[in-house]
Order: structure tokens, then sequence, then C-alpha cells
């Protein structure tokens, strides 16, 4: 009978557990995917990469070359596949679409106007790097593309806020605003998210245009707004991240932390908020209550933002060998990736699928699991 009991609750608890893990979020059941072995598979040596992080999948990739030049790689060799002149100053990271690539750069007015300055975007065939449709503008951007379903996003100089049809370059609809941006425009569903310099928090609805929203903060925001699960941060220049919400029609305070006089970066995860700061810390805050639920120390400054998946995040200390890999659940260490001696990254890395690809002063590395080959052991900082 004991036995029997025994038995029982042995697979009674064993099915309580089983079900308590199955409840926990997906994510919990899969591995990081930067914790995986990787190593370099290809590198395209150039000493022209911009320092804009390039964009792309794991088929296709687009970098910025000095002085205004496109050029598509693919993503399983670095083969070239094609280059593009874009004239002028290239003045973004591409965006793209399953058909098109987008740049926008700054050029100089070609007519009677003297020293003028024009903001230009310009799409470009995927398949072949032809031009399909070119848009100037006056004045020139003071935001990068963000990019929707049929348009892209971008305010000019004056305050102008664009939105411009992706198949044909025509404007769909523009708002004027008394001051630019200080942010690139978020979009996250249906809704625009960005920063005045006067101060003001504005949410547009991305199809027409209209102010649905708008929020005073307690001053101009430094730093780049980050949206995330409905979840609105952004810092200001005393070192404050906040947190808002939309309830009720309204902007809703959530918290207020102060981080760091020194902030560097800030991204939103689906849990929270990812923090740097100039004085090498990296924070995690969950999104309720701006709790700390981790703090690490990297061994220099990260002037790159980084790169985020679900679970992880890839960082670029100045002047270090090693990119360093951290999990979002707990901020330890999952991976090293080397850059080799005398190199440094110029900008974010990209994640695409499998593979993870670095901008570096020398070219582009691309890091990929191992073909065939026992679990690497990280590598510990280079000194």
């Amino acid at each position: 009978m004991d036995r029997f009991f025994s038995i029982r609750t042995g697979k009674f608890v064993t099915h309580l557990l089983l079900g308590l893990i199955l409840s926990l979020s997906p994510s919990f059941l899969q591995p990081l995917r930067l914790a995986s072995p990787l190593v370099i598979r290809w590198s395209f040596l150039s000493d022209s990469l911009m320092g804009v992080a390039p964009t792309g999948d794991s088929d296709d990739l687009y970098l910025s070359l000095l002085p205004s030049t496109v050029a598509s790689l693919a993503g399983n060799d670095g083969a070239l596949r094609w280059k593009s002149d874009v004239g002028g100053n290239i003045s973004g990271s591409p965006v793209f679409d399953t058909q098109r690539v987008y740049i926008m750069s700054e050029a100089q007015h070609s007519g009677g106007e003297q020293g003028k300055t024009l903001g230009v975007v310009r799409a470009i065939s995927r398949a072949s790097g032809v031009t399909l449709w070119v848009k100037e503008f006056t004045p020139p951007f003071c935001s990068g593309l963000t990019q929707g379903t049929v348009s892209l996003f971008a305010c000019l100089d004056d305050g102008r806020f664009y939105s411009i049809d992706k198949l044909t370059g025509e404007t769909r609809w523009m708002v004027q605003f008394p001051h630019p941006l200080v942010a690139n425009p978020a979009l996250e569903g249906d809704k625009l998210y960005s920063l005045t310099t006067d101060g003001y928090l504005i949410v547009l609805n991305q199809r027409t245009g209209n102010v649905a929203l708008r929020y005073r903060t307690e001053a101009p925001a430094r730093l780049q707004l980050s949206v995330g699960q409905g979840t609105i941060y952004y810092a200001t220049e005393e070192g404050f991240v906040l947190a808002l919400k939309e309830r009720g029609g309204s902007l809703t305070l959530l918290w207020r932390k102060r981080v760091s006089a020194g902030l560097q970066n800030l991204a939103a995860t689906p849990k929270g908020v990812l923090i740097t700061t100039q004085d090498n810390f990296i924070l995690f805050l969950e999104s309720r209550y701006g709790k700390r639920l981790w703090k690490r120390q990297m061994p220099a400054r990260l002037a790159a933002p980084p790169s985020l998946d679900n679970e992880s995040a890839l960082f670029a200390p100045i002047g270090e060998e090693n990119c360093v890999a951290l999990s979002l659940r707990d901020g330890k260490v999952i991976n090293y990736l080397s850059i080799g001696k005398d190199n440094s990254v110029i900008a974010s890395p990209l994640l695409a699928g499998d593979r993870v690809f670095i901008p570096t002063r020398k070219g582009l590395l691309a890091f990929a699991p191992p073909q065939s080959s026992p679990r690497l052991k990280p590598t510990p900082f280079a000194r």
C-alpha cells in the first residue's frame, strides 16, 4: 500500500511540475540563440563601411559604404550581389521589405539655390539594385526612416512629418509640428510615437497622420524613444527613465526612475527596458513598476545600441576584442564573439536567423553555428 501511494504521489508531483513549466512563457523552454557556439563563417573585408547598422535577413544583407554606395551581400557566403551609388551622403541605415530597399541620404541642390541641402529617399530593387523612384525634400531629415506596411515615415528639420508611399514615393499625408522630432518614429500597431524638441510625446494614427494623443514630458528627452508591448519608455537629460501606458484614451505615467546622469541608450523588450549608461553599466528594469532586475558592468563604454532578440542581447564595448552576449533573464554572460585584434565595432550588429553580422573597422564579420564541432567554451574578455 505504501509503495502504491508513493508511485501515485510521484506521478502527481511530476504532472504538477510539468503543468507548471508548460504554463510559463514559451520562451522559458527555448534555448537562448546567442548562447549557441558561433564561429566566423565568412568576412567581407572593407575599410569603407559607414558607421550605420547593416540591415537585411539571413538571405540578403545591405551595407552602406563610403562615400555614397549601398551594397547587397548574400547572407550565406558574403558574395557581392550588387552595388548601387545613391549620390550624396547616406544618413541612415537602409530599411527593406520583400521587394525594395529604401535609402535616406543628403545631397546639395543642383539648381540655382547655392548651398541648399536636400533630404533624399530612394527606393532600390532588392533583386537588382536598380533605382525605382527618388523623392527629394527640403530641408533635410532630422530622423531616420521607419517603415510600416505601406508607408515610410520620417520628419524634416522644420517639423514636417511625412508618410511616404513605399510603392510610388508619393506623399500619403503630411503633418506640420511647431518643433522637429528628437527621436526616430517608433511604430507599434496602428500608432506612431515620437518626441519633439519642445518636450512633447506625440502619438499619431499611422494611416491618417491624425494626432491621437499628446503628453507633456518633464523636459526634452535626450535619448531615442522606445516602445514595446504597449509601454512607452523615454529618458531625460537629468538621467531619469519614464514609462507610460495608454489608459482610457490618455497616457498614464507608470513609473519614473533615476538611473544615471549619463544615459547612453535604452531599448524596449517584451518584459521591460534595457538601459546602457556612459559609465559602462547595463541595467534591466521590469515594465510594470520599474523594478531593477539586474545590473552589470561592462569592461568599456557601449556607444552602439545593443542588438536584441526575445531573450538575449549583444553588446559591443569600445576598444574590446569581444562582443558580449547577455541573457535578459538575469544579465549573465552567455557568449563572447571575438572580432580580432586591432579591430573595433563601428555600429550595432545585426541578428538574422541563426546568424550574427558585426560591422567593424576592417569589414563585416558573419558569425554562425559551426557546421560540425563540439560545444565551444566562451573565451574571456580580452585585456
